[in-house]
């Protein structure tokens, strides 16, 4: 399930919206959690799992669907745990979305390498679509 931001969601979509979570001098994120999702942009109710930098573009379109780039092959677990839904930050740290997040070949929008994530692991998202 997805939950959007208001700027996010009126962006023109997916080109518009590749663009704002570009904007900034940052690098957008999506920070992946283990606790209970909050409502859309609520606080998260504890510290990520893990933290992924995105690229800019931080996605690619193909047709109408919309697939994550990451800046790194991997980022390091600071925590261990499931990950249970993920929060996308645009470069300017303004809240994008709310997805679920799952592992690999759970269906969720962000799939991470492994269905619990170890702290100190390396975690890579196999899988993140947007249509």
């Amino acid at each position: 399930m997805i939950e959007q931001s208001t700027g996010f969601a009126a962006s023109a979509f997916n080109g518009g919206r590749i663009a704002w979570l570009d904007q900034g001098p940052s690098a957008a994120y999506v920070a992946v959690y283990g606790t209970a999702r909050p409502s859309g942009g609520g606080a998260p109710g504890g510290a990520p799992l893990v933290v992924v930098l995105l690229a800019k573009p931080s996605m690619t379109l193909s047709g109408a669907v919309a697939s994550l780039v990451t800046a790194e092959a991997y980022s390091l677990a600071t925590l261990s745990g499931a990950p249970v839904w993920a929060r996308w930050v645009n470069g300017l740290g303004d809240w994008a979305m709310d997805t679920d997040a799952g592992g690999p070949g759970s269906g969720a929008e962000v799939e991470a390498s492994d269905a619990v994530l170890l702290a100190g692991a390396r975690v890579s998202i196999t899988a993140s679509a947007l249509a």
